[in-house]
């Protein structure tokens, strides 16, 4: 295309049109897509070198990168009389010790089929100064997805009721079994991660640990720390100060403090129990036996009964459809959430446009605005019980691979580092971590980040 550039712009230097296509329009970099019936005339990749230093390119680098992108792709647009330039994405790579390319893809559009003017639709994905962009809708949905899960209202965080006393009378900060769901979101304002199991029941995350758990919108579980959900989910959760710097007490015991007896301590009223879970610790060279609260469980029993058993698909869909994305011809396209197969069945709150949604108990995706950033696949997302069923492949890996099996299959495009094998494409990478299970290195967790 550089020898039609030229061409281009000799006879445009004859004609004293140097920055007009031949319906005598200026191309323009676009925010938007235009509303009207267009074409897109070619898609175009410009690189860009430049004297940087590490991985990472400043902004006023970016700026001056970007504005030399911008002089080749407007001088391609005059090639093929495009009316309007799209940004699609931009990626910067390190090619030696203080040199750096700067690769930026974009669409070449036509004018409107019907002769009227460009009116602002869809946001392109990045601006013009090739900034990512929120709310572009690429890949169209096959499914659709709770609206709360996209919600770009602000997060409600009242000030927390002053007692931390956990008990059957007063609840969990003032919200226990029997109250109502619009309640318990007028105490405590927007949850952290909400799951939908099924149509009856849902479970609200407050903070990292706080779980309370509704039944057609009544509570009937209010308890700190999870019984299905473990830890490597909740480190997505954001941080919530109200809930996660809480210091609760159960009958004078604080959390975190040393109590004597058992274990477990219960109290019951009715279909309401109360349980204080501790941690047991040997001391004094291992002589003695010390517990440490460590948790709470308060709920109606009888409602809490008919809780159905946690069941899901074995073989992981979002995995294999990833797997087929990238194998694509057309995958240079961002991608949007709901593409992306499977229930759908948890989200976090937005902080910044950034919010993370749960595709099935083993798959989180990171999104933009609705675009997919990175999808993180692990087993230890739930709690081991529920972990043996769950099969994912992707490209020459899948979970339980032998770790030898894993590094044969390893290709010119990889990178290896102690137990993380990594893949880097054009516009996307993923890692593959290894884990040793019954004594034996295998494939167990993925990543994968989409430009």
């Amino acid at each position: 295309m550089k020898t039609n550039t030229f061409v281009a712009t000799f006879l445009a230097l004859l004609t004293g049109s140097l920055s007009a296509n031949a319906t005598g329009k200026e191309p323009e970099f676009l925010k938007y897509y235009p509303t009207c019936d267009y074409d897109v005339l070619d898609t175009t990749v410009v690189s860009v070198m430049s004297y940087v230093r590490g991985d990472k390119i400043s902004d006023a680098a970016h700026k001056e990168m970007m504005a030399e992108a911008r002089d080749d792709l407007f001088y391609e647009a005059l090639d093929v009389d495009a009316q309007g330039v799209a940004v699609l994405r931009t990626k910067f790579q390190q090619t030696s010790y203080d040199r750096g390319m700067l690769r930026v893809t974009a669409q070449l559009l036509s004018e409107c089929k019907d002769g009227s003017e460009y009116v602002d639709g869809d946001l392109t994905p990045f601006t013009p100064d090739g900034f990512k962009q929120f709310g572009m809708n690429v890949i169209r949905a096959r499914q659709t997805i709770s609206a709360p899960a996209f919600d770009a209202s602000d997060d409600k965080t009242p000030p927390l009721p002053q007692n931390t006393e956990i008990s059957i009378g007063q609840g969990m900060y003032g919200i226990k079994p029997g109250d109502k769901q619009e309640k318990v979101e007028a105490l405590f304002g927007t949850p952290s991660f909400t799951f939908r199991q099924d149509e009856h029941w849902t479970m609200l995350a407050y903070g990292r640990s706080h779980w309370i758990t509704l039944k057609d919108g009544i509570v009937a579980e209010a308890r700190f720390g999870s019984a299905f959900f473990g830890n490597e989910l909740t480190n997505f959760f954001f941080f919530d100060d109200r809930f996660d710097y809480r210091k609760w007490s159960i009958n004078g015991i604080g959390k975190g403090e040393s109590y004597s007896g058992k274990q477990q301590m219960s109290f019951r009223q009715g279909d309401i129990t109360l349980t204080l879970i501790g941690e047991t610790y040997l001391v004094n060279d291992q002589k003695d036996v010390e517990r440490e609260a460590t948790g709470f469980v308060l709920r109606n029993e009888k409602v809490m009964a008919s809780l159905p058993e946690f069941t899901w698909q074995e073989n992981n869909e979002a995995v294999a459809f990833l797997d087929d994305f990238t194998n694509r011809d057309d995958n240079g396209e961002s991608l949007d959430i709901s593409a992306l197969p499977g229930e759908k069945i948890g989200w976090t709150n937005r902080r910044f446009g950034k919010g993370y949604v749960l595709i099935n108990p083993w798959t989180l995706v990171e999104v933009i605005g609705r675009n997919v950033s990175k999808v993180n696949v692990s087993p230890d997302f739930i709690q081991n019980k529920y972990t043996q069923t769950h099969h994912w492949r992707f490209a020459q890996f899948f979970k339980g691979q032998s770790k030898n099996d894993a590094l044969s299959a390893v290709g010119e495009d990889s990178f290896v580092m102690n137990d993380v094998i990594e893949v880097e494409a054009p516009d996307y990478l993923y890692k593959v971590f290894m884990s040793e299970i019954n004594g034996k290195e295998q494939v167990y967790s993925m990543e994968m980040r989409i430009f």
